[in-house]
């Protein structure tokens, strides 16, 4: 007989009991822990200070004795309110095993050693971290403890300034393998189990195991075992499945002034119910709620409607999910997979391997971050595509494109953070995150990117190339190539992450080493993308040739987003482009259309003329900065660097078709409205006969 679909009998209940007198712990600011705060916007209160566009970089060597984060995608850099660097690292690299053990490191913020703490933790998963508080770090063993494979795992308490073990508290028997996720409320930490069998009576379930222990002395509080459905992968000794997901959400008065925790599982089974809030007061599980497959995401809290916001993977359905906070209740679904500004491009061997840029099913959500609006987040998807969800707090939701960059920018196996900018510039927040790169170019136009995106506008102030590369997908966080810890915004502004043997300080430059303008001829977008009312529009990624100067011989190739703005000159929208980590040099620098080299095949899309900035020399980061203005002349539908009656012919064909219609084709929608009208051949009148520079 199936056991009721309803929280276990607790386990062990005891009263949770600060030392007398102590001050209870809580996280040291929205730095302090994944996802920034209980409400886990990923918005941080640190400043934005890069608004010249320009980065110089510190690369401080890794101090005698520190391991970098271990491989993985989802490994932090955590800061106190000081600035002071915490992450956690395998004591075995460079050749991790199942049976490494762990330390937590600390640097202050020029890179030097502060301390390394005892190896305690056993196998710690990759995309963990420590959480910081105001008076004690914290930190979490997976699999197992000190002692290696058969010893219990141990969550424990470690000295700010020192990183003496306070306590160490071990893991009760049962669950095979601890999820790393943990929570900081008022003096109590929460952790869980991950997902995992176990016999009541004659049959097995899926359960999470969770408990609440004293911060200040390690003490159990309440623990209890919470079932979950059977399409939930379960853990097996050193088989972790990662869930539940990196961060727990806490809303303090989640029912009717009762504090609550929620989470999310992953499920192989559509509608179950795989959303779980519990009631902190009581222990027992409030509601649990269908959710969408899951995978790094995290439920974010929105104070303004009272809703959890939840994006998927859309392999069930739907990418955004927003709940009632207090009764679980759906409040509205949104399925925003098929949407795209750029059509799927067809390779130049006109195979029927199209590459796509659609919102796509699958994106790492923990990219999330909530809006100053309160109802809206942005986020990011394997595409290159950032989108804007909103809730208006009564069921109806929108999605719109932001941002449509180059192809697999936005797969981040990374988090991201808004920071709010005290000038008051770019009153929407400025987003910041680290791309992945393309491995299949040979010219590297898609290296790994740090960079920062107006949240209003959608406008990318800057960004930053780590020149990180490699011929396999994985490389862009791998041990001997990548980052092993994607960039973090401190408590200053600045900027860090970790390679394999470097820690990286990213500040601000007086001006970024190109400094690039590209007027789109003809071109205005359309007010569905972008800002939302046509003032900043999206346009076409584009992909800059840096050239042997006076030669058409191509060095190396950058792709860039571009958003553009509709109101600053009558010829054409217009896009700024501010790059640094650019080798310095002098260059031909060309502009005719986005090109991608995937899977071995070439793909291009353009309706531009090539135009080429000549013998542009830019120099070392932080020593000055090369301007760049490229106008771009519209109407080359087919390519081949001039506007002819090939390209009227495919104008024709495609003449009075919208955007999804049989015969439309988006290389003929040269203003970019998703309609090919009289506008259109008006732009191909007037540039009819040009040529474009080779």
């Amino acid at each position: 007989m199936k056991v009721r679909f309803a929280s276990l009998v607790a386990l062990l209940l005891l009263v949770v009991s600060a030392a007398w007198g102590q001050i209870p712990d809580n996280p040291d600011g929205p730095w302090a822990q994944k996802n920034a705060d209980i409400y886990r916007t990923n918005v941080t209160t640190a400043p934005y200070i890069f608004q010249n566009g320009g980065v110089v970089v510190r690369e401080v060597p890794l101090p005698a004795g520190v391991q970098p984060p271990r491989h993985g995608f989802h490994s932090q850099i955590m800061f106190d309110s000081q600035g002071n660097l915490y992450w956690r690292g395998s004591n075995n690299e460079p050749s991790p095993s199942p049976s490494e053990s762990v330390s937590i490191y600390s640097l202050d913020q020029n890179g030097n050693l502060r301390w390394k703490s005892d190896n305690l933790f056993g196998h710690f998963r990759a995309w963990a971290a420590p959480l910081v508080g105001q008076q004690r770090i914290y930190a979490v063993g997976t699999d197992f403890g000190k002692a290696g494979p058969g010893s219990r795992p141990v969550i424990a308490a470690l000295d700010k300034n020192t990183g003496a073990t306070i306590w160490a508290t071990p893991l009760p028997p049962g669950p095979p393998n601890w999820a790393p996720a943990l929570a900081l409320a008022n003096g109590v930490l929460y952790a869980a189990s991950e997902p995992w069998r176990k016999t009541v009576g004659e049959e097995d379930i899926t359960v999470v195991t969770g408990f609440a222990i004293d911060a200040a002395t390690g003490v159990i509080g309440f623990m209890a075992d919470y079932q979950l459905p059977d399409g939930v992968p379960v853990a097996a000794p050193g088989a972790p499945v990662g869930m539940p997901n990196q961060t727990f959400t806490i809303v303090p008065d989640a029912f009717n002034g009762a504090p609550g925790i929620f989470f999310n599982v992953s499920s192989n089974v559509p509608n179950e119910e795989t959303i779980v809030a519990i009631n902190l007061d009581t222990g027992a599980v409030q509601w649990r709620a269908v959710g969408e497959k899951m995978n790094h995401n995290h439920l974010v809290y929105s104070p303004v409607n009272r809703e959890l916001y939840k994006v998927s993977w859309s392999d069930y359905g739907y990418t955004f999910t927003v709940y009632d906070v207090a009764t679980g209740a759906v409040k509205g679904r949104l399925n925003a997979s098929q949407e795209s500004f750029l059509d799927p491009l067809v390779p130049s061997d006109g195979s029927s391997n199209l590459l796509w840029h659609n919102v796509g099913g699958h994106g790492w959500c923990d990219t999330a971050s909530l809006l100053p609006d309160g109802k809206s987040i942005i986020t990011a998807d394997f595409s290159g595509v950032v989108s804007i969800y909103s809730s208006d707090g009564q069921g109806n939701l929108t999605h719109r494109i932001l941002l449509s960059g180059p192809s697999h920018w936005g797969e981040m196996h990374h988090f991201a953070q808004l920071v709010p900018d005290p000038s008051g510039m770019h009153q929407g927040g400025v987003w910041i995150a680290m791309t992945r790169h393309n491995w299949d170019d040979p010219y590297h136009s898609d290296t790994v990117q740090v960079l920062a995106v107006d949240a209003a506008t959608g406008q990318v102030l800057w960004q930053y190339d780590t020149s990180i590369w490699g011929p396999a997908w994985h490389n862009f966080y791998t041990f001997d190539i990548g980052a092993r810890a994607p960039v973090a915004v401190s408590p200053s502004g600045k900027l860090y992450y970790v390679r394999q043997n470097a820690l990286y300080i990213l500040e601000p430059a007086e001006a970024p080493q190109i400094d690039g303008s590209v007027i789109l001829d003809g071109y205005w977008g359309s007010s569905n993308y972008g800002s939302g009312d046509g003032t900043w529009t999206v346009a076409p990624p584009l992909t800059l040739e840096f050239r042997e100067p006076g030669t058409t011989n191509v060095l190396f190739r950058k792709s860039i987003a571009l958003n553009v703005n509709t109101a600053v000159d009558t010829r054409g929208a217009v896009g700024w482009f501010k790059l640094n980590g650019i080798q310095p040099g002098v260059y031909d620098i060309a502009a005719k259309s986005y090109v991608q080299d995937r899977f071995g095949r070439h793909y291009e899309f353009s309706h531009w003329l090539r135009a080429v900035a000549r013998s542009v020399s830019v120099p070392p980061t932080g020593t000055g900065s090369a301007p760049v203005e490229l106008f771009i002349i519209n109407a080359d539908a087919d390519g081949d660097n001039e506007v002819t009656l090939f390209d009227f012919g495919l104008l024709v064909q495609a003449f009075g078709t919208l955007r999804g219609d049989e015969n439309w084709n988006q290389a003929v929608d040269f203003d970019g409205d998703e309609e090919v009208t009289l506008f259109d051949f008006g732009v191909l009148v007037r540039d009819f006969g040009l040529i474009g520079e080779e």
